[in-house]
C-alpha cells in the first residue's frame, strides 16, 4: 500500500498554455511562437528552451499527466511529481508512462514526442494521485528505476526519498515482490541505502567507491565536534578513515557577492580545521564524479599513508535516522 500521507511540494515556475480553436493564419503565428507538448498543453518556446533538463523532465511530466487518462507516469518523471531528487545522470526528459493492469500501449506512431509507453505490469496498490496526477507510488518507482536505469540511479532516488519515508517501506515492497524481475538488483541498493545523505551527489559518489574500490572503507555524514563546544562539522565521505571528499555544487557560487565570499570563507575555515587535525580533504564538483573521483582516490592513496591513526571523527550509524534530521517522515 502507498504511504499514508502524501504531500508533495507543488512547483510553480512553468506556465501552460492551451490552444484554443483559431483562424489559418492565428493557428501559424501561435505555433510559430510555441511548442505542443502533449495534447492541448502548449509552451511558449523561449520558456521551454531556458528550461535545464530536471524542470523540462517536470513541465512533460505535468503535460502528460493532464492529457493522459488511463496511463500512469513511472520513472523519473514519477519522481520528479512525488517531489523526490534523482540523480539522472543522461538528463532524461522523456516521461515513461505505464498503463495499469495488461494493457497494451497504443502503437508507437501514435506516441507523444515526450512519451514513452512501458509494457509491465501495474497493479491497483503501485498507483497514487499527486495533485490530480497519476503516478506510481514512491516504492514501485524506486524498483522501476533501479530496473530502468541501474544501481547508482536507484541508490540516488532511494536515500532522497527518505528523507520522508521509512526505509521499511520499500523494504516490505520488494519483500512482497521478490520473485520479479529486478527484485535483486532492488534488494542490493537497499542493502547499501543510508539516512541523512544531504544530495544524489553523495549518494552517487559513494555508489562508486563501494562499487569500484571494494577493498578502502567509506563512512558518509561523518561528524567533527569541536574541542570544549557542541558545535560540529559534518563532511560528506571520509575513506580510510583519513581522506575526506566533500562535493560542492554550483550553489555556493550563487547569490550577492558579500554571500558568495561568506560561503567561501566559512569553507576554507572549515578546511583548515579538518586539515590541522591531521586530515585530507579533495573536495569535487558533481560534473567531476564520473571521471575523476575514482582515479583521483586510487592516486591519492597509493601517495599518502599514515602511520598514525586518526580519532578526531565520529562515525554515525546511519541504518536509521539520524539525530540532526527533522522527525517529519510519512510513514
Amino acid at each position: 500500500m502507498p504511504p499514508p500521507q502524501t504531500r508533495v511540494p507543488r512547483t510553480t515556475y512553468t506556465t501552460y498554455t492551451y490552444r484554443p480553436r483559431r483562424t489559418t493564419s492565428e493557428t501559424a503565428k501561435f505555433q510559430a511562437a510555441n511548442i505542443q507538448l502533449a495534447g492541448g498543453w502548449w509552451m511558449t518556446k523561449q520558456s521551454y528552451h531556458n528550461l535545464p533538463s530536471h524542470k523540462r523532465l517536470d513541465t512533460h511530466a505535468r503535460a502528460v499527466g493532464a492529457t493522459r487518462r488511463t496511463g500512469v507516469i513511472s520513472g523519473f518523471a514519477a519522481a520528479s511529481l512525488l517531489g523526490i531528487g534523482v540523480l539522472n545522470l543522461h538528463h532524461i526528459t522523456t516521461v515513461d508512462v505505464t498503463l495499469p493492469g495488461k494493457a497494451q500501449p497504443p502503437s508507437r506512431s501514435q506516441w507523444p514526442s515526450i512519451v514513452h509507453y512501458r509494457s509491465a505490469d501495474l497493479l491497483p496498490e503501485d498507483i497514487m494521485i499527486v495533485h490530480g496526477y497519476r503516478v506510481t507510488t514512491p516504492a514501485r518507482t524506486f524498483t522501476d528505476i533501479c530496473t530502468m536505469h541501474g544501481e547508482a540511479e536507484g541508490l540516488a532516488f532511494l536515500e532522497s526519498a527518505l528523507r520522508a519515508y521509512d526505509l521499511h517501506y520499500f523494504q516490505a515492497y520488494v519483500a512482497r515482490h521478490r520473485s520479479q524481475w529486478g527484485m535483486v538488483r532492488a534488494q542490493r541498493v537497499l542493502n547499501w541505502a543510508l539516512y541523512g545523505i544531504d544530495s544524489v551527489y553523495e549518494s552517487y559518489a559513494r555508489y562508486l567507491i563501494i562499487t569500484q574500490l571494494p577493498h578502502i572503507s567509506v563512512d558518509a555524514q561523518v561528524v567533527f565536534f569541536f574541542q570544549e563546544s557542541d558545535n560540529y562539522y559534518r563532511v560528506d565521505l571520509l575513506i580510510d578513515d583519513w581522506l575526506i571528499v566533500e562535493i560542492d555544487g554550483r550553489f555556493k557560487e550563487q547569490g550577492t557577492d558579500t554571500q558568495v565570499k561568506t560561503t567561501l570563507l566559512n569553507q576554507n575555515r572549515r578546511e583548515h580545521y579538518l586539515e590541522n587535525l591531521g586530515y585530507h580533504v579533495l573536495r569535487l564538483h558533481p560534473d567531476e564524479l564520473t571521471h575523476h573521483l575514482i582515479p583521483t582516490i586510487t592516486h591519492l592513496t597509493s601517495l599518502i599513508h599514515h602511520t598514525r591513526p586518526l580519532t578526531e571523527h565520529v562515525p554515525q550509524n546511519l541504518k536509521s535516522r539520524p539525530w540532526w534530521s527533522t522527525s517529519r517522515y510519512r510513514c
